[in-house]
């Protein structure tokens, strides 16, 4: 029987006398589902791993906690729960745990790529870079064609200015997935880095098309058009873009305003016009310097992603 991590493949192992259970969230009924299950069935692990998704996904990760080490304590080879207690610790910025919790799961399964590469999120997250590369590298030597580390090791090399290395393995990223967003969106910024701005700009466009409303991809758009190309024309329009999603956002608001105010003559982006698709952003890392904040706002390369747990 398969085990789950933490997305739901889960199993539906429930007796037939739960099925009319009836609550107002839907997950309520999923976990007393399976609270009913191990009422007949307390010792089943798949069960208790699987309750320990249904309340990581509804946010209850004190619970989910409580539930996947249930399944250590009954089956101590279970390398799922390890992973899934990795996650949960890794969500709650626990990264010292989580490494514990993967690293366990990589001893009783040497091929669990997703726990090499969240490991080299945790050590990332820890400012370990050293060891980040090394996790990244290892799950990528497990399954070459994991998409996630090698999005995840190029901002790794991105952090420490190695911009042809970070093509490299955001390039393969795009082998294996032409129309991830996000890759396309770190291309840009590793472009811009390199003064590429050209090609920068074709990555956030191409980010757009996979994903139009990627704030950072406008951003990043407006800043090079204002700040490279000398368009304030063709930067406005992608900042009024960015500004329909972030609307909460003063700084660029008050930055749009001193734009709309000045009279200088413009001068045209040669070659380059305005991305037609209505889409925001946040600054782009060449601007603004910053990059590796775990959110899609003001990053200069969105964060290193976790995978779902639960997806292998």
């Amino acid at each position: 029987m398969m085990r789950a991590y933490f997305v739901m493949a889960v199993f539906l192992l429930v007796c037939a006398c739960t099925q009319n259970v009836l609550a107002e969230n839907p997950a309520d009924g999923e976990i007393a589902r399976y609270q009913k299950a191990l009422e007949i069935d307390p010792t089943n692990t798949d069960l208790h791993n699987n309750l320990g998704i249904v309340y990581y996904n509804s946010g209850k990760l004190d619970e989910a906690v409580a539930e996947f080490k249930k399944v250590t304590a009954l089956d101590p080879n279970y390398a799922e729960a390890y992973y899934n207690l990795g996650a949960v610790y890794g969500n709650k910025g626990m990264q010292d745990e989580a490494i514990a919790q993967y690293s366990t799961a990589v001893t009783l399964n040497a091929h669990m790529a997703d726990a090499l590469n969240n490991m080299g999120l945790a050590y990332f997250n820890k400012g370990q870079l050293t060891e980040a590369i090394t996790k990244y590298t290892e799950a990528i030597r497990v399954a070459p064609n994991h998409v996630a580390a090698h999005n995840n090791l190029s901002l790794v090399y991105l952090k420490q200015g190695q911009f042809d290395d970070a093509a490299k393995e955001l390039q393969e990223s795009l082998r294996l997935n032409p129309n991830d967003a996000e890759v396309h969106y770190n291309l840009g910024v590793v472009y811009n880095k390199k003064g590429s701005g050209e090609m920068a700009i074709q990555h956030f466009r191409d980010a757009l098309l996979a994903d139009p409303n990627f704030a950072n991809a406008h951003y990043g758009l407006a800043k090079i058009y204002l700040e490279v190309k000398q368009n304030k024309t063709a930067a406005l329009e992608s900042f009024r873009e960015y500004l329909r999603l972030r609307p909460d956002d003063q700084k660029t608001k008050d930055l749009v305003a001193k734009l709309k105010q000045e009279k200088a003559p413009e001068t045209a982006a040669p070659a380059v016009q305005p991305c037609p698709a209505p889409s925001p952003w946040a600054p782009c890392a060449a601007a603004c310097g910053r990059l590796s904040v775990p959110r899609r706002d003001r990053a200069g390369a969105r964060a290193p992603r976790e995978r779902d747990p639960g997806s292998r």
